[in-house]
């Protein structure tokens, strides 16, 4: 299980190189006993040591040319040709294999890769540039030793990339999509049964951390849950192209929500160490992240040099076995990667970071903007009509008229009409519904009123100190409440 991450270290430009040594194209074989160790020569860099009492009956190490193509990648210098190493017996103690380190480029950084079918090619143990190195092993297949060059030119290239929007079915006719002005995430909207699903992808190779509205539960393929919500209920980190969905019943009352991507210090180095590492199996990113964020003044900084300077202060104790174990329990368990390939991670990290950090690493200030450009809105038509504003309801009056505005949107006028004669009385039943900022729309529902009749709209407007109605008998006439006529303010 620890072959769940990939050696992606220095892609420069250039080719694989093999140092010249002695290459071995038979294999070699020599007996292990309970009693007695066993060492093979794999080639003038490399050697395996089976210790005594590392089996418990008579059996045979095994080292053989593999058929596993030499690693191709730039910036990798291998020390002879990839070799198969076996034991035909279990292993109670691990075996040693010693890479010598000598003759390689100048500064490079030693390393023991092991291959897995599945996996590819993943470092199990690096050194310091110069001195021998040793991994203790008791999983043996076929391995490379080699030397990493000194050179971080490549890692800005794999900042850079893009990925296809999502896709959606056709979306509710009551949800509607506003996409950020800025592509840091895509998104789109459609229906699942009678909800609204909204899915936002994110855009980039390196992770982001997305604020998701309170009260709505987002789910994340390929997370389980200790990872989704590491971060807390609302912040999500989406790594490089995965799809974060939110679902809605249609709401009684309409509504906008919004989710924010944005960058920071801790996603980006989260990426930039996956990338130092080769780091390509989600489990195996999703512990680097865990550790990441655990590390406070990386959360804190708000430059990526300095992140990368604290952040190297938190991995270098673990290149220590004891205390990267001690560190890759709570790991494993948030990120689903297992507890003995997480060790091996943290090791490595540790090591890793202490070569790179003082080469050119991309550590550039945080991007700043409002978040109005990467924020994605959806807003959600409810069933029922927009709540009256508060300051509409009420009592209000005029002279011989009153007024009465009920939050249930319903509610009774009654007025006066001049004539030639002696003043005429009406009143009506109201219907109202919003119409805009400080504007209401009412329908007569019913009157007494045979100049406006049923189905007459009057138009009301919030305008200080009172409200005006346009559409009665007095094309505009105003209206106080008790605390406006009491004060002077209105009325007569």
């Amino acid at each position: 299980m620890r072959a769940l991450f990939g050696l992606a270290l220095l892609l420069v430009a250039g080719c694989t190189v093999a140092v010249p040594g002695t290459a071995h194209r038979e294999a070699l074989a020599a007996r292990v006993s309970p009693a007695q160790s066993a060492t093979v020569t794999a080639n003038s860099h490399l050697a395996v040591t089976v210790p005594e009492g590392a089996v418990g009956t008579d059996a045979t190490l095994s080292v053989r040319p593999s058929p596993v193509a030499l690693l191709e990648r730039p910036g990798f210098v291998g020390a002879g040709e990839p070799v198969e190493i076996t034991v035909d017996a279990p292993l109670r103690k691990p075996a040693a294999l010693t890479f010598d380190g000598q003759g390689g480029p100048e500064g490079g950084l030693p390393v023991l890769l092991r291959h897995d079918p599945a996996a590819g090619w993943y470092p199990i143990e690096v050194g310091e540039p110069g001195k021998p190195l040793v991994a203790r092993r008791t999983e043996l297949s076929t391995h490379l030793a080699g030397w990493l060059t000194a050179s971080a030119s490549w890692v800005p290239r794999r900042f850079a990339g893009k990925h296809e929007p999502p896709r959606c079915g056709p979306k509710p006719d009551w949800a509607q999509l506003t996409e950020p002005k800025d592509d840091l995430v895509t998104a789109c909207v459609g229906a699942e049964g009678e909800q609204a699903v909204l899915t936002v992808r994110n855009n980039r190779t390196f992770p982001v951390d997305v604020a998701v509205p309170k009260g709505v539960e987002p789910s994340v393929k390929d997370q389980a849950d200790p990872l989704r919500r590491f971060l807390g209920a609302e912040h999500v980190l989406l790594f490089g192209g995965q799809e974060l969905t939110l679902r809605w019943p249609r709401p009684s009352q309409s509504g906008s929500s919004a989710v924010v991507p944005r960058f920071t210090v801790a996603a980006h180095l989260t990426h930039m160490v996956a990338v130092l590492l080769g780091v390509e199996d989600l489990r195996g990113q999703a512990a680097l992240a865990v550790f990441v964020h655990r590390c406070k003044k990386v959360v804190d900084a708000r430059e990526s040099a300095a992140g990368l300077g604290a952040l190297r202060e938190c991995a270098e104790p673990l290149a220590d076995e004891a205390r990267a174990r001690a560190a890759a329990t709570s790991i494993a368990q948030t990120s689903g990667l297992p507890e003995d390939a997480v060790v091996d991670m943290l090791r490595v990290m540790g090591s890793v970071l202490t070569f790179y950090t003082p080469l050119k690493l991309p550590t550039d200030r945080v991007p700043e903007g409002p978040d109005a450009n990467r924020s994605v809105v959806v807003r959600l038509t409810g069933t029922e009509p927009p709540p009256l504003d508060p300051a509409f309801v009420g009592t209000w009056s005029q002279h011989a008229g009153g007024l009465e505005i009920r939050a249930s949107r319903t509610g009774r006028v009654s007025y006066q009409v001049q004539s030639a004669g002696l003043p005429e009385f009406y009143a009506a039943d109201l219907k109202f519904e919003v119409d805009g900022p400080k504007a209401l729309k009412a329908t007569v529902t019913s009157t007494n009123d045979p100049g406006k009749p049923k189905g007459t709209v009057l138009t009301l407007r919030l305008e200080h100190p009172g409200i005006m109605i346009t559409g009665l008998r007095q094309e505009n006439s105003r209206w106080c409440n008790a605390v406006t006529r009491q004060n002077g303010e209105c009325g007569a």
